[in-house]
């Protein structure tokens, strides 16, 4: 069956390919974020198991850090473009900040920069959306 159907494999097979290309990279990748992790977990892999395994070969080669995160996935722009057409400007704004304040712990200064917001503008709009600073 598509990986789409079998969503319960997705982080297992994600988890073996991470530690399969870190080994074969000599990486110090070793985790994949919760974030990531959910996305990978929603995307509709119409490639299968073979574009999951290149989303995350490709993670590892880029990845500086210990943790994959959501922004070092070569599919967000994908599936960022094919779902906001079926969300209002405010809600794909919404749903990006709460992105980034989960990628970021809630922290509201590095939250600000990732966005080129200032910090007073982030505070208004987490109000306005009722955003939660840690996910």
């Amino acid at each position: 069956p598509p990986l789409r159907e079998r969503r319960a494999d997705i982080s297992i097979l994600a988890q073996y390919f991470l530690e399969k290309y870190a080994r074969e990279m000599s990486r110090t990748v070793s985790a994949i974020a919760p974030g990531a992790l959910e996305y990978l977990e929603k995307y509709p892999w119409p490639g299968n198991v073979r574009e999951l395994e290149n989303a995350i070969e490709r993670a590892v080669v880029m990845q500086k850090e210990e943790e994959i995160q959501l922004r070092d996935l070569p599919l967000s722009e994908h599936a960022l473009t094919a779902s906001a057409r079926d969300l209002s400007l405010a809600e794909q704004e919404k749903a990006h900040i709460q992105s980034v304040l989960n990628e970021l712990a809630g922290n509201i200064t590095q939250a600000a920069k990732a966005l080129g917001i200032d910090r007073v503008t982030l505070y208004n709009k987490i109000r306005k959306y009722g955003l939660k600073r840690r996910g």
